[in-house]
């Protein structure tokens, strides 16, 4: 299974050039990277407390709202990734959504919109750091997208 589809499964279940900069994450936890009121103030709406679960490989924090869900999730991927043929993956297991590249400062970045559902941002840089920000329930269009990129520039930066 594609590794961004592991991902994926994650966040619905309760990648003349100058090497990319690395991702800067300051902290090693995903429920540390993002504060459940960062996490309001970008919706505008009440979210549970983070509920995180950590691996030692991957962390996940999920916050959740009536019918709706946000997840952060970080790790450092063991390979570089053939992105072409993950995203190619995504659109299959994901009928209907839509891929748009939103890569900027040298890092490897894009939406998946998932009809009915809501948005996620991927963002893979060079050296293998990977953080994917969903949230669902909250929409479709500018919304979901506009506050899955805020808190990922909030995670990142």
């Amino acid at each position: 299974m594609s590794v961004l589809l592991q991902l994926m499964l994650i966040a619905f279940s309760t990648s003349s050039a100058r090497p990319a900069p690395a991702l800067v994450l300051h902290t090693n936890t995903a429920c540390s990277a993002i504060a459940k009121a960062d996490v309001e103030r970008v919706l505008g709406t009440k979210v549970s407390e983070g509920l995180g679960h950590d691996n030692g490989v991957e962390s996940t924090c999920e916050f959740m709202a009536p019918g709706a869900l946000v997840t952060v999730s970080m790790q450092r991927l063991p390979n570089r990734l053939n992105l072409g043929a993950e995203i190619e993956t995504l659109k299959a297991a994901l009928a209907g959504s839509t891929i748009r590249d939103a890569s900027e400062s040298g890092t490897r970045a894009f939406f998946v919109d998932i009809a009915g559902a809501g948005t996620q941002i991927h963002i893979i840089s060079e050296d293998h750091q990977y953080v994917m920000v969903s949230v669902l329930g909250f929409g479709e269009g500018e919304r979901p997208s506009a506050a899955a990129a805020t808190l990922a520039r909030k995670i990142l930066h």
